[in-house]
């Protein structure tokens, strides 16, 4: 009888080692957001998405805290969008990121161009827009810090944020149609001064412009030039610690986490396919003689990651 007492004990107190590490676990599972490397990224539930003078307003509902910040990031846009934050306040010019208060946030999408391929895909009812929503603590960036950094780009994919998808409604459309008809009608004085711009070759200084504008689109704090004897745009990624973000996108390239890395050289390749005989080059950060990923006309001669 005494043994059959311990073994049923020993059953219970089995059982109820069990539940509480299930109870736990549950309770480990049950947390409102992913967390990595000081970020918690929370999913928002869009509740309401209205058209307004070519804006997007949108009102949502979200388990993240009072003064948790609401960022957007496009889907379908164009390469050099894919990483900016295109969300901000819906309060008067809304230059602010929008903020979560008792557990909703209403804010406002205001570039629509990093949603379409071609501008022109606003003025069609029906062309399909996706972004992901979401709301993170711990993201301390400038607001008109555009892009986002890659820690916080990771954050979202390892919050695996759904992604929205809004049609170009009527209203839209007629916004950015008549918008057109109006800068039709501003250019029409000066169509017969000059050239278009499939007569003109690119420049040496239009080269230096592109330049600079993929320096914004990867991180403000990476250097980007343009070789004009060697006739490439080269992103020199050095140590410092305000490169932190491209530098630690290479760095997890090299450890096996190619994510971010082939998110990168995918955009650089299709930005080169349209350059004359002009190559884009990441240098390697320990050693300035050699390259980490050359493409040239929309063709990759070398990549560390596939020792091509």
């Amino acid at each position: 009888m005494k043994k059959s007492k311990v073994f049923l004990a020993g059953i219970l107190g089995l059982l109820t080692c069990f539940l509480v590490v299930a109870c736990g676990a549950k309770k480990e599972q049950a947390k409102p957001y992913t967390a990595y490397r000081g970020l918690k990224v929370y999913p928002v539930t869009i509740t309401s998405i209205k058209s307004k003078e070519g804006d997007l307003l949108l009102k949502a509902k979200t388990k993240a805290p009072d003064g948790a910040k609401v960022l957007v990031k496009p889907e379908s846009g164009s390469d050099y969008s894919l990483n900016n934050n295109i969300a901000s306040s819906d309060d008067s010019d809304g230059y602010t990121y929008a903020r979560v208060e008792n557990k909703k946030v209403n804010f406002k999408i205001g570039d629509l161009f990093s949603l379409v391929k071609e501008t022109k895909d606003l003025n069609v009812a029906g062309t399909k827009m996706k972004f992901k929503a979401f709301a993170v603590t711990g993201y301390d960036e400038k607001f008109n810090q555009e892009t986002m950094t890659a820690t916080l780009r990771k954050a979202v994919t390892k919050a695996k944020i759904k992604t929205t998808t809004f049609k170009v409604n009527k209203k839209l459309a007629k916004y950015y149609t008549d918008l057109d008809k109006d800068d039709d009608s501003d250019d029409s004085d000066s169509d017969d001064k000059s050239s278009s711009d499939s007569d003109l070759d690119l420049t040496d200084d239009d080269y230096k412009e592109l330049a600079s504008d993929i320096q914004t689109a990867i991180k403000n704090d990476t250097p980007v030039t343009y070789d004009k004897s060697k006739k490439t745009i080269l992103i020199n990624t050095d140590q410092s610690a305000s490169d932190s973000g491209m530098r630690q996108i290479i760095h997890e390239a090299a450890d096996g986490d190619t994510d971010d890395w082939n998110e990168l050289t995918e955009h650089l390749t299709t930005i080169s396919d349209s350059l004359d005989d002009v190559s884009i080059t990441i240098v390697n950060p320990d050693n300035k003689n050699r390259e980490l990923f050359t493409v040239k006309g929309g063709k990759v001669s070398y990549d560390f990651i596939n020792k091509k």
